[in-house]
């Protein structure tokens, strides 16, 4: 089959066991422990992850995160990448999952901390509220990681809530988070920022066009 292709992109539920079909692994995607993007280069196979710059770029960059408290909702492939991206930026990461001992072996992984759901509302307030999960996806749009009232609890006026979901792209949990008055960021941001990383790994130039000139 490698003789085939030049690029992929790979999707769940596959970005943990292609590794083993793999010459090589950026040090990015073997730390997460997953890849996305595949290259060939000659006859060998690299893999990288660039769900890492894609989640750093759509929050603004890993400067705007150094420093910065975030709780992360989700303890999956999605929450691993998203919390390496975070703690290589600096921030200080809290991961909470509906399983806890999910939670505390990612927190582990990456040296954070982990909490309960049950004790995220006593835990102050944080600068990035992530949601890594697929909770509000369709069909079940109306589900959401955090009720709106522990979101309040939990938020600042200064809080930026992001969702890695972007099918709808406005979901239930982004909705609450703006009637809050709080800045959102979409998961189809995610998307782009780590297809445009994609395309200048397979292509060696970025796509024209930035988010907003694509997406109005």
């Amino acid at each position: 089959f490698r003789t085939l292709f030049s690029g992929l992109s790979v999707t769940i539920p596959h970005k943990e066991s292609i590794l083993s079909f793999l010459d090589t692994v950026d040090i990015d995607a073997r730390s997460i422990g997953a890849v996305n993007t595949v290259v060939k280069k000659g006859k060998k196979l690299f893999g990288y992850n660039t769900d890492v710059i894609g989640f750093t770029t759509a929050l603004g960059g890993r400067k705007k995160l150094r420093n910065k408290r975030a709780l992360v909702v989700g303890s999956g492939g999605v929450a691993r990448a998203l919390v390496y991206g975070l703690r290589q930026s600096g921030a200080e990461v809290t991961i909470t999952n509906r399983t806890f001992f999910k939670a505390k072996r990612l927190a582990r992984l990456f040296r954070c901390r982990a909490i309960s759901v049950s004790a995220v509302g006593g835990s102050g307030t944080y600068d990035f509220i992530v949601n890594a999960t697929s909770v509000g996806m369709v069909p079940s749009i109306a589900k959401k990681p955090l009720q709106k009232s522990l979101l309040k609890k939990v938020s600042h006026a200064g809080s930026v809530v992001f969702d890695a979901v972007y099918t709808p792209i406005t979901t239930s949990f982004l909705s609450d988070a703006k009637s809050l008055g709080l800045e959102t960021v979409s998961g189809l941001q995610l998307f782009f920022h780590q297809a445009r990383e994609q395309f200048k790994l397979w292509h060696g130039v970025y796509p024209q066009g930035g988010y907003d000139e694509i997406n109005g």
